[in-house]
């Protein structure tokens, strides 16, 4: 059930990422990148990519090293 709510909270993360979203794209990923799989390593990207579209750059450093 976790894995199906996590993947869910990604696709959701990812429509508002897409949609230039950002800081709500950011707070949907950190619901996902809690385990150690694929799932939480493309998150950990979104959330990097996020960062910098919002100036965050030392934000988004933490991202790309894993949280």
């Amino acid at each position: 059930m976790q894995n199906q709510l996590e993947k869910s909270n990604y696709q959701v993360g990812y429509c508002y990422y897409q949609t230039k979203k950002y800081k709500k794209a950011i707070e949907i990923f950190s619901r996902v990148a809690v385990t150690d799989d694929s799932l939480t390593q493309i998150s950990y990207y979104h959330m990097a990519d996020s960062y910098l579209n919002l100036r965050g750059k030392r934000l988004c450093k933490k991202c790309i090293s894993g949280g």
